[in-house]
């Protein structure tokens, strides 16, 4: 079984593996800074852990609870341990460790005229074949290519979604979110 450990509470060197991945799985304008996910990962409902496979660093994932419903912001297995089951075998706990939640994330839309657009099909394909579907949620960005598709696996609402939101950037940061992302429920 994997091990998932609260960063807050390991070494610098953990830490710094941590964010190391962090800085490098998740393009600039997808991440928020270190040390704020690191302070908020100190609150309540909010949570930063390493994956551990029989000691070894595997991945991380920053997670929220928000009352019924789970906020994936961030998961990333670490280069090295890629395509070996990682990824499905930490969805399969959280799906297993939170039964009563509704598990969601964000994906960036799938788009044909995107860079990464392969890199998108196969993403939004690993959480199809792990249980999620897509919503009928949207978050249209004023960037040209970097709207997010709210993944899921149960129904939610954007109510649901902007509460869970609330909760990891915390209420003083939601207008800076609000001017940024545009919802659009299709």
């Amino acid at each position: 079984m994997l091990e998932f450990k609260d960063i807050t509470q390991e070494s610098i060197e953990k830490q710094q593996l941590v964010k190391d991945l962090y800085l490098t799985a998740f393009p600039e304008h997808e991440r928020l800074t270190f040390s704020f996910i690191l302070d908020r990962a100190k609150l309540d409902q909010n949570y930063l852990v390493a994956i551990e496979d029989d000691n070894q660093f595997i991945g991380l994932v920053y997670y929220t609870i928000s009352g019924k419903n789970l906020l994936i912001s961030y998961l990333a297995m670490d280069p090295s341990t890629r395509s070996k089951g990682y990824g499905t075998r930490v969805l399969e706990q959280f799906k297993e460790k939170y039964q009563d939640k509704t598990i969601f994330l964000e994906i960036e839309e799938v788009i044909k005229n995107a860079d990464n657009y392969t890199q998108r099909v196969k993403r939004q394909s690993f959480y199809e074949r792990n249980g999620f579907g897509k919503s009928n949620i949207y978050m249209k960005t004023d960037t040209e290519g970097h709207g997010l598709e709210i993944m899921t696996t149960k129904p939610i609402t954007f109510a649901d979604y902007k509460d869970a939101v609330t909760t990891y950037l915390g209420q003083d940061n939601m207008s800076e979110w609000n001017s940024y992302f545009e919802p659009v429920i299709r």
